[in-house]
Parts: structure tokens; C-alpha cells; sequence
């Protein structure tokens, strides 16, 4: 009778340990995309909200430009004036800024420049642009005003080799849109 009840109660038990192990498991590798998630999410969504519209369509400032590899933005920081450059090389997240002098009207980017390497180890990345008016995401901007949504889609390669998709990640661009009640 002991035998028996000792192989019921290993019977129900055993479904619950093999679960905890995959729950365990997938917590750690979960882990490390969830902060690669947020990690680029929160550093497009501190650029993306930071767009300066230039209001003159004269050529001085770049619009907003992107494909697949990247794009190139206005953006109004502490620094001052910027134009930076998110792209998509080799696997690898690069992040450039090119500063504007604060002081002159100076149309050309001065010698301060910053690049950061924001992630690596990505895998088949690439950006799309939403198209308010059609609905319709495309892989190259090269329109005067500015596109509705950014969207990066990736993946995360291990050191242990595994490749995994991370949700896409979705930005809006404020600049340009109404908010609250009409």
C-alpha cells in the first residue's frame, strides 16, 4: 500500500517539477531579450521624441530620411542641434550624432561627433515607416513630411549560438499630430 501511494504521489508531482524546470529554463533566456526589448525601445523612443521639425522645406536641415538599414533625423537634445543616425551594420545597432554649432546658423554639421554602439548579436534586422495616409508600412522614407510609426523588427543571437525573435519594436513620432479632444 506505501509503495503504492508513494508512486501516486510521484505520479502527480512530476508534472509540476517538469514544468518548474521549463519555467526556469525560459526565465533566463527570456531575461536577456526582455532587456534587449527595453533597451531599444526606450533609446528609439528618447530619440523619436526628441525630433526637432525644421518648418521650411529650403534644403538647409535634412528631412527625415530612412531604409531598411537605418534612418536620419533632426532631433533637439541638451547639446544642442543634432543630426543623428541610427543604422543597422553587420549585426550591430549604431547610434551617430553630428552636432550643429549653438551659437551660428550653421547649416553643416561641426566636428563634435558621437557614435554608440546600442546593441549587437542582431539578427535579419531591419526598419519600416508607416504611411499615415495609405495605412501602408514601406522600407524607404524619402517623403517631406514625416512618417506616423517606426517600427524595428529583429531577432537576438546567444552566445550559446540559439537565435530568437524579439517583438517588434514600435515607436510614434509625436511631431506633427494632434492629441487630446478636437
Amino acid at each position: 500500500m506505501a509503495l503504492t501511494l508513494t508512486g501516486l504521489l510521484l505520479l502527480l508531482l512530476s508534472p509540476a517539477l517538469f514544468n518548474m524546470d521549463r519555467f526556469l529554463f525560459r526565465t533566463n533566456v527570456t531575461a536577456e531579450q526582455s532587456r534587449m526589448q527595453r533597451l531599444l525601445y526606450r533609446r528609439l523612443a528618447a530619440t523619436l521624441d526628441n525630433v526637432y521639425h525644421y518648418p521650411f522645406f529650403d534644403g538647409n536641415f535634412p528631412p527625415f530620411t530612412g531604409d531598411e538599414r537605418g534612418f536620419t533625423v533632426l532631433t533637439q537634445s541638451e547639446e544642442g542641434l543634432a543630426q543623428t543616425e541610427y543604422l543597422l551594420q553587420g549585426g550591430e545597432l549604431l547610434i551617430t550624432s553630428f552636432y550643429y554649432e549653438r551659437d551660428t546658423l550653421a547649416t553643416e554639421p561641426q566636428e563634435k561627433e558621437e557614435t554608440v554602439i546600442l546593441a549587437n548579436r542582431l539578427v535579419n534586422p531591419y526598419f519600416a515607416y508607416l504611411d499615415e495616409t495609405s495605412g501602408v508600412w514601406r522600407s524607404v522614407w524619402d517623403e517631406k513630411d514625416y512618417p506616423r510609426l517606426v517600427r524595428l523588427i529583429t531577432g537576438l543571437r546567444f552566445e550559446s549560438g540559439d537565435e530568437y525573435d524579439l517583438v517588434p519594436v514600435v515607436i510614434p513620432l509625436r511631431i506633427g499630430q494632434k492629441y487630446g479632444w478636437e
